[in-house]
């Protein structure tokens, strides 16, 4: 359905890493994702498959069975050898900014600033990569304040001189409601929409959403409308 919708990256996951979310074992992640992994790319060969773990194994066996790209909350912090383990594949990685752990991001986050730190994190962890296959994610609501995140979304531009592409993933997050108050939604499509309209005005090319079909013909629209 999502594919139909309109989706060009396919991100899978068997961990949530929600705020206060709970690690769980390789074991348990691995049942959740093998059918999936195992079956996807014999059926969507050419959709680029994603997948969201913080564990080396499963990155490997992620691999084995045609993932794509790797998505790493933790910023390959949380198991240290992920990235000697999987240098010898060549598969493009996001470098995602997260403070602390899921379990304990949204505890008072602090920074001297938040756009200069992240923009600090990145570079500093950028040379750890053996190619340039990299996609930076400054990690809205991974750590930040509502300050913090409109900060990061209202400057992201300046992240565009670090050379890569950009994945921001706004939808249906918490933000939204701190600032849409009573005019909150369940799947808060308008905040995400236009958080994400105004990103696409910064350049930044990838975005990570769950409602496909609005966001996409929100962007075909927006997309026409420039052109004129």
């Amino acid at each position: 359905k999502m594919i139909k919708s309109g989706a060009e990256i396919i991100d899978i996951g068997g961990e949530s890493t929600r705020p206060g979310s709970i690690t769980v074992s390789p074991k348990v992640e691995w049942k959740r994702l093998k059918n999936i992994l195992k079956n996807f790319k014999k059926k969507y060969n050419k959709i680029c498959l994603s997948l969201d773990t913080r564990k080396s194994n499963l990155m490997v066996k992620g691999i084995e069975n045609g993932v794509d790209l790797i998505n790493d909350v933790s910023g390959f912090n949380f198991d240290k050898s992920s990235l000697n383990k999987i240098k010898k594949f060549n598969v493009t990685k996001v470098l995602h900014h997260m403070k602390g752990s899921p379990n304990t991001m949204q505890k008072k986050p602090t920074y001297k600033d938040v756009l200069l730190d992240v923009y600090d994190f990145f570079e500093n962890n950028l040379s750890k990569f053996e190619n340039n296959k990299i996609i930076l994610d400054p990690g809205i609501g991974f750590g930040k304040t509502l300050k913090h995140n409109l900060t990061l979304i209202s400057k992201i531009s300046l992240f565009h001189s670090l050379g890569f592409p950009i994945l921001i993933g706004t939808s249906r997050k918490r933000f939204i409601n701190q600032i849409s108050g009573k005019y909150d939604s369940k799947e808060r499509i308008g905040g995400t929409l236009a958080s994400i309209l105004f990103l696409l005005m910064q350049g930044v090319q990838i975005f990570r959403v769950h409602n496909v079909k609005e966001v996409k013909q929100g962007i075909l629209v927006y997309n026409k409308i420039i052109e004129k």
